[in-house]
Protein backbone atom coordinates (compact mmCIF):
# COMPACT_ATOMS: atom_id res chain seq x y z
CA UNK A 1 0.00 0.00 0.00
CA UNK A 2 1.22 3.70 -0.89
CA UNK A 3 2.29 6.13 1.39
CA UNK A 4 -0.81 8.80 0.08
CA UNK A 5 -3.29 5.60 0.39
CA UNK A 6 -2.15 5.30 3.60
CA UNK A 7 -2.68 8.53 4.61
CA UNK A 8 -5.61 9.11 2.50
CA UNK A 9 -7.23 6.09 5.48
CA UNK A 10 -5.57 7.57 7.94
CA UNK A 11 -7.45 10.97 7.44
CA UNK A 12 -10.63 9.19 6.78
CA UNK A 13 -10.65 7.31 9.66
CA UNK A 14 -9.73 10.56 11.80
CA UNK A 15 -13.35 12.48 10.41
CA UNK A 16 -14.86 9.74 11.27
CA UNK A 17 -13.76 8.75 14.06
CA UNK A 18 -14.76 12.80 15.24
CA UNK A 19 -18.37 11.46 14.50
CA UNK A 20 -19.45 9.64 17.85
CA UNK A 21 -18.23 12.50 19.74
CA UNK A 22 -19.88 15.02 17.72
CA UNK A 23 -23.04 12.97 17.83
CA UNK A 24 -23.02 11.90 21.91
CA UNK A 25 -22.91 15.57 22.31
CA UNK A 26 -26.09 16.50 20.39
CA UNK A 27 -27.48 13.45 22.01
CA UNK A 28 -26.78 15.21 25.27
CA UNK A 29 -28.46 18.55 24.36
CA UNK A 30 -31.35 16.40 23.21
CA UNK A 31 -31.78 14.89 26.43
CA UNK A 32 -31.42 18.04 28.31
CA UNK A 33 -34.08 20.33 26.01
CA UNK A 34 -36.27 16.96 26.43
CA UNK A 35 -35.86 16.40 30.10
CA UNK A 36 -36.62 20.30 30.72
CA UNK A 37 -39.40 20.33 28.60
CA UNK A 38 -40.77 17.17 30.04
CA UNK A 39 -39.49 17.64 33.19
CA UNK A 40 -37.37 14.24 32.83
CA UNK A 41 -35.68 12.57 35.95
CA UNK A 42 -32.29 12.12 36.96
CA UNK A 43 -32.33 8.94 35.08
CA UNK A 44 -32.59 10.43 31.75
CA UNK A 45 -29.53 12.82 32.72
CA UNK A 46 -27.44 10.43 33.72
CA UNK A 47 -27.71 7.94 30.53
CA UNK A 48 -26.90 10.74 28.42
CA UNK A 49 -23.82 11.74 30.11
CA UNK A 50 -22.88 8.02 29.83
CA UNK A 51 -23.47 7.84 26.88
CA UNK A 52 -21.43 11.07 26.31
CA UNK A 53 -18.63 9.30 28.07
CA UNK A 54 -18.63 6.13 25.42
CA UNK A 55 -19.03 7.89 22.83
CA UNK A 56 -15.87 10.21 23.96
CA UNK A 57 -13.32 7.01 24.82
CA UNK A 58 -14.96 5.67 21.12
CA UNK A 59 -13.27 8.99 19.54
CA UNK A 60 -10.31 8.69 21.22
CA UNK A 61 -9.65 5.08 20.22
CA UNK A 62 -10.34 5.70 16.65
CA UNK A 63 -9.81 9.39 15.75
CA UNK A 64 -6.53 9.50 18.13
CA UNK A 65 -5.15 6.37 16.72
CA UNK A 66 -5.74 7.88 13.12
CA UNK A 67 -4.48 11.05 14.10
CA UNK A 68 -1.30 9.43 15.67
CA UNK A 69 -0.73 7.30 12.49
CA UNK A 70 -1.29 10.00 10.30
CA UNK A 71 1.06 12.55 11.85
CA UNK A 72 3.82 9.31 11.62
CA UNK A 73 3.89 9.07 8.19
CA UNK A 74 3.66 12.40 7.71
CA UNK A 75 6.28 12.32 9.56
CA UNK A 76 8.31 9.81 7.52
CA UNK A 77 6.97 11.03 4.30
CA UNK A 78 7.35 14.33 4.10
CA UNK A 79 6.78 15.01 0.75
CA UNK A 80 2.81 14.23 1.57
CA UNK A 81 2.66 17.48 3.87
CA UNK A 82 0.15 19.62 2.97
CA UNK A 83 -1.81 22.60 4.75
CA UNK A 84 -4.81 20.49 4.81
CA UNK A 85 -3.19 17.26 6.25
CA UNK A 86 -1.19 19.11 8.80
CA UNK A 87 -4.31 21.17 9.76
CA UNK A 88 -6.85 18.67 9.91
CA UNK A 89 -4.45 16.55 12.54
CA UNK A 90 -4.37 19.90 14.92
CA UNK A 91 -7.75 20.42 14.74
CA UNK A 92 -8.62 16.66 15.49
CA UNK A 93 -5.87 16.42 18.40
CA UNK A 94 -8.00 20.12 19.42
CA UNK A 95 -11.34 18.22 19.24
CA UNK A 96 -10.12 15.52 21.76
CA UNK A 97 -7.72 17.54 23.71
CA UNK A 98 -10.14 19.94 24.45
CA UNK A 99 -12.96 18.00 27.26
CA UNK A 100 -9.98 16.67 29.33
CA UNK A 101 -8.23 19.94 29.43
CA UNK A 102 -11.58 22.08 30.37
CA UNK A 103 -12.78 19.21 32.95
CA UNK A 104 -9.54 19.65 34.85
CA UNK A 105 -9.59 23.32 34.70
CA UNK A 106 -12.81 23.66 36.37
CA UNK A 107 -12.36 20.94 38.88
CA UNK A 108 -8.57 21.57 40.01
CA UNK A 109 -8.66 25.17 39.78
Amino acid sequence: MTPERKLKIANILSVLGVCPFVLGVWFVGLMFESARKVGGGLNDVLIAFFLLAVSYFLSVLISGGAAIWSFLLLRKHIELRTKFNVIAWKVILLILCVPPVLFLLKNYS
